[in-house]
């Protein structure tokens, strides 16, 4: 009985170490994240370290984050060797959660993003292609896709990014961040609204009510 009973301890013991650990990894990986400037300014002299995480929640605010800090205008003020640092820091941390949820949508969107950002073209577009055939539906990823074709340019700019433009367009949480795109991507409206074409026309009116209010905005109208 005495063994039966230390034996039942120890699994206690052990239960609660793991749980302490693995709540301490999700806090950190959480309360540790930098913002754009911080991460930019650490990766002058280094690549920046990612905190260590076990969930799919902390795996994706990782992966958000790391797609916000690749898009930002902040990354090339900082000069290219700390741009590259950053990009490979991201790229390095989507593939190792992609050893353990290879359906991670998010985190092959950020290696096409770090990839293109260290001169592998090829390789990120077949990751930004990936991350469209896992997860075509959900909008949040939709919107951050699209705003990485537009960066890719014309290879990303096909079948994919079109049905990524129309789901935006088509939902009323997701349509003002297309106007942004639309105003902040003059070289591709053109391409967007072709891509458009066939969508909701209620939404495309809405669209374009929007787009101009935009316009007149930027013009003091």
């Amino acid at each position: 009985m005495n063994i039966f009973r230390n034996a039942m301890v120890l699994t206690g013991l052990a239960s609660v170490a793991f749980a302490c650990f693995a709540v301490r990894s999700e806090f950190n990986s959480v309360m540790a994240a930098p913002d754009e400037t911080q991460m930019y300014l650490s990766a002058l002299q280094e690549q920046p370290v990612f905190a260590s995480s076990l969930s799919n929640s902390s795996h994706t605010f990782q992966m958000r984050n790391c797609d916000d800090y690749l898009a930002s205008v902040v990354g090339p003020l900082f000069g290219r060797t700390a741009l590259e640092n950053v990009a490979t820091s991201c790229e390095q941390r989507a593939s190792e959660i992609l050893a353990v949820s290879p359906n991670a949508a998010v985190a092959h969107l950020v290696r096409a993003d770090a990839l293109a950002i260290i001169g592998q073209p090829d390789e990120a577009f077949a990751a930004y292609e990936r991350s469209y055939q896992l997860a075509p539906s959900e909008g949040w990823l939709a919107t951050r896709r699209l705003r990485l074709a537009f960066r890719l340019g014309a290879a990303a700019l096909g079948d994919a990014a079109a049905n990524d433009a129309k789901l935006m367009v088509e939902s009323h949480i997701y349509r003002p961040y297309l106007v942004d795109l639309y105003q902040s991507n003059p070289a591709h409206r053109e391409w967007l609204a072709s891509a458009l074409e066939g969508a909701d026309p209620g939404a495309l009116r809405t669209f374009l009510r929007l787009v101009r209010q935009a316009a007149q905005r930027g013009t003091g109208l």
